[in-house]
Order: structure tokens, then sequence, then C-alpha cells
């Protein structure tokens, strides 16, 4: 809805001001139908035009759904290992790498 996000924001300041909040991550949620004239990869496009944070992702779930998000933080981080860490190959993944 028109206005959620500003709304959102109003009301992590309130509770900001008496003491609820230290630290708020909001974010927002769009939709969009895709066809053959607004494939996924045009939309993702669009998204690093009008948001160029550092960390993009674009995901197929698979039966012509997809995931497609911007942000200034990182949040998996997945780095090949030595053999003498774990075993060779594997992949390590960090959940919160700060």
């Amino acid at each position: 809805p028109k206005n959620e996000f500003a709304e959102s924001v109003e009301r992590a300041k309130r509770e900001f001001a008496v003491g609820n909040l230290f630290e708020a991550v909001l974010s927002q949620t769009f939709r969009e139908p895709l066809n053959v004239q607004t494939p996924p990869s045009t939309l993702f496009r669009r998204l690093r035009a009008r948001n160029p944070s550092p960390y993009g992702f674009f995901i197929n779930l698979g039966e012509q759904e997809y995931l497609v998000g911007a942000s200034p933080e990182m949040f998996v981080r997945c780095e090949a290992t030595m053999d003498s860490e774990y075993r060779e190959g594997a992949l390590r993944v960090e959940t919160c790498p700060i």
C-alpha cells in the first residue's frame, strides 16, 4: 500500500525515541508480473540503475518465479576453503560476515 514504508519509518522513529529500538532494518517489497517483453534480467538491471547498492541478487526460484533484490549489506558470504580447513573444494558459509 502507498505510504506503507513512510509509516514504518515514522513508527521506528517513535520506538527509537522511547528506547525500544537501537537499530531498524526497513525494506520494501515490490511485485511485478513478468513476460517476454519484461524478463527478470531486465527487472534486475532496472533495480541496479535505481538503487546502485553494493550487494544485489538475482535468484531463479523455479517455476517461473524469481527473487531480485539489492542491499547495502552483505547477508551471506561463501568462500572456497583450503584442504587443511575442511574438505577440499568445500564452501564455508558465513551468515553474518561482519
